[in-house]
């Protein structure tokens, strides 16, 4: 992924996401160990949780 391609994500991920997710998503993306399964596990617990916590880090995620 280039420099302008992560730019753009980053820019489209912070207008959804507070900026500690957005930069936590934006890892998870370009970590190679993590899997296209535990990515999706990590969304969907970032997304149940985001109302209650706003730096909560999914346990799949906890290394990046």
């Amino acid at each position: 992924m280039t420099n302008s391609e992560m730019d753009k994500l980053g820019a489209l991920l912070e207008q959804r996401y507070s900026l500690f997710h957005a930069d936590l998503i934006m890892r998870a993306i370009l970590d190679e160990s993590v899997s296209r399964e535990d990515f999706m596990h990590g969304s969907e617990e970032i997304l149940a949780n985001e109302v209650d916590e706003d730096e909560y880090t999914p346990q799949c995620w906890a290394g990046i």
